[in-house]
């Protein structure tokens, strides 16, 4: 009864996709202090906004928010190609979709929202992919790349020494996932729970600057 008259809870529980809890999550609780609250995380594959209603305080998602909700906007989360230094399409700044549909594309089936829209945006423009296969997990799409199976597509950091490449559209723009953080404005504890998303969102973006650093310095050591 205090913590409820104090708009406090005793443990916050997040809900977000398998993807975001890839891509979010589980990088920010790895950067928490012995002193920082860790919230209770529930992977639900088929999430809705609807889980607010229930049992869970916020709500991490790639579909914007229903109105009414407080929420806020991560930065975008790239979807990069992912392939050898040596490989003649990892110096550039970025590959077009025309580029990438030329490749062996490696998907990852634990990234559905990817396959996705990379899919969708393909077929829109007209354009069928030499070869595309699908495996478990961006991990292992990242292994097939290192070893020369083809090009990975996938939001991971970069692993064994792979090489991302922003992935362009048709008009331009960085092909990326999209997260929202929605949570109940009247829940009694919006504060902390504000505080949460905030943290998560804070620490999602420096990980992407730490990451567009050290492109920047591998393309001025190529130079």
């Amino acid at each position: 009864v205090a913590e409820l008259a104090a708009g406090l809870i005793p443990s916050l529980r997040l809900a977000a996709s398998p993807l975001v809890v890839s891509l979010v999550v589980a990088p920010s609780i790895a950067e928490l202090g012995p002193d920082d609250a860790c919230p209770r995380i529930v992977t639900d594959p088929d999430l809705s906004y609807d889980r607010l209603d229930c049992d869970v305080d916020l709500v991490l998602a790639t579909t914007p928010p229903a109105p009414g909700l407080d929420r806020l906007r991560f930065p975008r989360l790239p979807i990069t190609a992912q392939l050898p230094a040596d490989h003649f399409l990892a110096a550039q700044d970025e590959i077009g979709l025309a580029q990438l549909a030329g490749e062996n594309l490696v998907l990852a089936a634990d990234s559905g929202h990817v396959q996705t829209r990379l899919t969708g945006l393909l077929a829109v423009s007209g354009l069928t992919p030499a070869t595309a296969s699908t495996v478990d997990t961006g991990q292992l799409a990242q292994a097939l790349a290192a070893a020369g199976r083809g090009v990975a597509v996938v939001t991971d950091e970069p692993r064994f020494d792979l090489v991302a490449v922003p992935i362009t559209t048709d008009d331009q723009a960085s092909l990326a996932v999209e997260v929202y953080a929605a949570w109940k404005p009247e829940h009694h504890a919006a504060p902390m729970v504000a505080a949460c998303a905030r943290r998560l969102q804070r620490s999602t973006a420096a990980r992407l600057d730490r990451r567009r650093a050290i492109r920047a310095q591998r393309a001025e050591s190529a130079a």
